[in-house]
């Protein structure tokens, strides 16, 4: 998309998980905010977050796990920063 990204983790069964929508701040950073979900609330947010900030536009991250918080945490922030520029 060339206005937006979106980002879906899972790691076995796709489907519906925790929601999250982000925004690029103006001085770095983003804004963001979960729409629907309860697990990994934090880690839904830390990807649109990081994704919006890096590639400047709204970003939408979608996380169905069903790893422990922490191993998911560590893999993610892995991938996160393997991402290439865009």
């Amino acid at each position: 998309m060339e206005n937006s990204t979106i980002a879906f983790l899972y790691d076995s069964e796709r489907g519906l998980g925790t929601l999250a929508f982000a925004i690029p701040g103006r001085d770095g950073g983003a804004q963001s905010a979960v729409l629907i979900g309860g697990k990994y609330r934090l880690l839904s947010r830390i990807v649109a977050e990081r994704i919006a900030h890096r590639h400047g536009r709204p970003a939408l991250a979608l996380v169905k796990l069903k790893l422990p918080e922490d191993e998911s945490m560590r893999r993610i922030a892995e991938l996160l920063r393997a991402l290439p520029s865009p």
